[in-house]
């Protein structure tokens, strides 16, 4: 599963209901779920995951004796990926949402979000823990 690799996610509500969690690792793959909480979500359908866009750069570097790899992605997820919801447009709206940047199970796991979320337990599956984005043009 994308992420126990080392990924980068986005959850966003577009409702207040519901939220998407799109999830992809360095390759780009991406895993696209919608749904009220952790335990009761859907996956989205492949054809609307193939409508997103990665752009990925990945390279290995050397430090001292360990092999590292740096990745960057890029990621544009048009707006009827977001099937669930009829988007014409974000301007001037403020959406509840989250990033995060984790490796479940790497050698060393790590969880890394743009919102604080205080659990006792990683879980990014709180939207009361999102922050807001706003959106200024179309």
């Amino acid at each position: 599963p994308v992420y126990k690799d080392t990924c980068v996610e986005f959850f966003v509500s577009v409702d207040n209901e519901n939220y998407y969690n799109f999830e992809f690792n360095c390759n780009g793959v991406c895993l696209a779920q919608h749904g009220p909480d952790k335990a009761h979500r859907t996956f989205l359908p492949i054809r609307d995951i193939e409508l997103i866009k990665t752009n990925r750069f990945i390279r290995f570097v050397n430090v001292g004796t360990t092999n590292l790899i740096h990745w960057e992605l890029t990621v544009i997820i048009p707006f009827k990926a977001f099937s669930r919801d009829n988007i014409q447009s974000l301007k001037g709206k403020s959406l509840d949402m989250n990033f995060y940047k984790c490796g479940d199970d790497l050698m060393q796991p790590h969880y890394l979000s743009w919102n604080r979320i205080d659990t006792a337990i990683p879980d990014f599956h709180k939207p009361d823990f999102f922050g807001k984005g706003v959106f200024e043009l179309s």
